[in-house]
């Protein structure tokens, strides 16, 4: 938390993580792509008809067109909700609220990890954890756990006696 508590530090990552999330993601990119594309098809057709090509075929592919653009103008929406952008000021304003963030206290800890993590489901095996950036998650198997150099330090004492 250290790395928070530089002024220069948070702003220059809040423009990172703004620059960076503001690159558009591989889904936004194909759909855009595909609407223009059934764009340019629409606009040849709509020449075509124009010249006074028309039959039952060229209709049928009209109305498939359209279909289509209005299924990507959906799905390009929709991703767009899902992951917006948000601003530099915004980002700034997160990194700040962390910065001020007592991790010494279970409140804050408990704050630190709603902010970050979505939800955990626990396995006999294993658990997954889902975090609040883009919906990723991570699959973790007791054995990491027990291997991790973390165990000593920060996990609750393992016990081994049968009930």
């Amino acid at each position: 938390m250290e790395l928070l508590s530089d002024g220069n530090v948070l702003e220059e990552l809040a423009k990172r993580i703004y620059e960076m999330q503001s690159e558009q993601s591989f889904a936004v990119a194909t759909l855009k792509s595909q609407l223009e594309e059934v764009d340019k098809k629409l606009d040849n057709l709509v020449e075509a008809i124009t010249n006074g090509i028309y039959s039952s075929k060229t209709k049928q592919v009209l109305d498939e067109l359209e279909e289509r653009k209005k299924n990507l103008q959906e799905e390009l929406y929709q991703e767009e909700l899902d992951h917006p952008i948000v601003s530099e000021e915004q980002i700034l304003h997160a990194l700040y609220h962390y910065k001020n963030l007592d991790i010494s206290t279970k409140e804050g800890k408990q704050r630190l990890i709603d902010g970050f993590v979505n939800s955990i489901y626990l396995f006999d095996d294993r658990y997954v954890i889902t975090f609040n950036y883009k919906n990723k998650s991570k699959t973790v198997t007791f054995e990491e756990i027990e291997s991790s150099s973390l165990t000593s330090k920060a996990s609750p004492l393992i016990h081994t006696s049968k009930i």
